[in-house]
């Protein structure tokens, strides 16, 4: 994938989440007496943005796959780069949620750990997991056989959990392995499907970036060497989609609430992701846009913010509602990374530590 590619993508992906965590009350009103117009219109809208975490997950995994810091490894400055980008900037604004929200003392720490602090902050603790597992992951060479093992336990961990939490597999497909009663009142197995569904693709962006390119990439090439490239992943990806929206209704239709209903870890969508991901490996090859790596350097900080002007914006109306979360939070994360460039304080803050201290992180 260019830089161009990934770029957009990234961008694309962190507007979907601000629309979905925007509409998600108007999503929540499927399967309800409130079910309205509107509600259909926000759940397509949000089904057609949910691999949106997943293409992030997927992008750290292939920007470390070629990253400089994976040439010459060294685990003490690895881990430090992340920290400085990452953790710094995500401490600074899970303490304002904790204030906002009136937490309890007892519970700042473990609100931190686990990401608890606002509804979105854990993904934070989840990518922090695949990067301490980074050490182990890069030394696992790419084959068929070790793709076939990471899909293969990611799929056993969605079979279980689905099954233990009363979910449908996938098309309202359901096993009857346990007592349901018992395992969705007692067990919360998701935060298992989670880091395998993460795993899965972590690792399939750096297969990626040591291949180059997707695996399988030459099998389609050859496979669909009949019609245009575009053309076949635009058809794709409409069926995958149309796969995950399906999916969704008939979950919603069976009784089950539509945010679980619609929710990121299940096999459509993952199927859905690839196909997109495939479709951007091969677009704005030879394309450079430095505003556009600007924004996309700025999508953390948007990621992280963007709640706070939701919740300012929550009571306006719903087109205006839409359009102003998503410029406002974009215009604020761009001028943070603007200003983290002009101020060494500022940039530690905002994410930006591992710029102002390149020169001790990398040789």
């Amino acid at each position: 994938m260019s830089k161009l590619s990934t770029d957009i993508l990234r961008i694309i992906s962190i507007t979907f989440i601000i629309i979905n965590h925007t509409g998600w009350w108007f999503f929540s009103e499927m399967g309800t007496y409130n079910e309205r117009e509107l509600s259909h219109l926000v759940a397509w809208v949000n089904q057609l943005g949910k691999p949106s975490v997943l293409f992030f997950i997927f992008l750290s995994g292939y920007a470390f796959g070629r990253h400089r810091l994976n040439q010459n490894f060294d685990t003490g400055r690895f881990y430090l780069h992340r920290f400085l980008r990452i953790w710094v900037p995500y401490f600074l604004i899970s303490v304002i949620y904790w204030l906002d929200n009136g937490t309890s003392g007892e519970n700042f720490w473990r609100g931190i750990l686990i990401g608890s602090h606002k509804y979105h902050l854990y993904f934070i603790p989840l990518i922090s997991f695949l990067y301490l597992l980074f050490p182990l992951l890069r030394k696992i060479p790419f084959s068929w056989k070790y793709l076939s093992l990471f899909f293969g336990i990611m799929v056993a961990i969605h079979f279980f959990a689905s099954d233990y939490q009363d979910y449908p597999i996938f098309l309202g497909w359901q096993t009857d392995f346990t007592d349901h009663l018992f395992a969705s009142k007692y067990y919360n197995v998701e935060p298992y499907e989670m880091i395998f569904f993460s795993l899965f693709f972590f690792q399939l962006g750096l297969w990626s970036a040591r291949e180059g390119k997707m695996p399988g990439t030459d099998f389609f090439q050859r496979s669909i060497s009949f019609m245009n490239k575009t053309l076949f992943w635009i058809i794709v990806m409409c069926i995958f989609f149309g796969w995950t929206l399906l999916d969704y209704y008939l979950r919603v239709r069976v009784g089950m609430p539509s945010d679980p209903a619609g929710r990121i870890w299940r096999i459509p969508v993952v199927f859905y992701a690839i196909s997109v991901i495939f479709f951007m490996q091969n677009m704005l090859t030879r394309i450079q846009s430095d505003f556009i790596g600007q924004l996309s350097r700025a999508s953390f900080l948007v990621y992280l913010i963007h709640p706070l002007i939701l919740d300012y914006f929550r009571l306006w109306n719903v087109p205006f509602l839409f359009f102003s979360v998503i410029a406002v939070s974009w215009a604020l994360g761009y001028l943070g990374t603007v200003l983290s460039a002009q101020s060494r304080f500022l940039g530690i803050l905002l994410g930006d530590g591992d710029k102002v201290l390149r020169n001790f992180l990398v040789k």
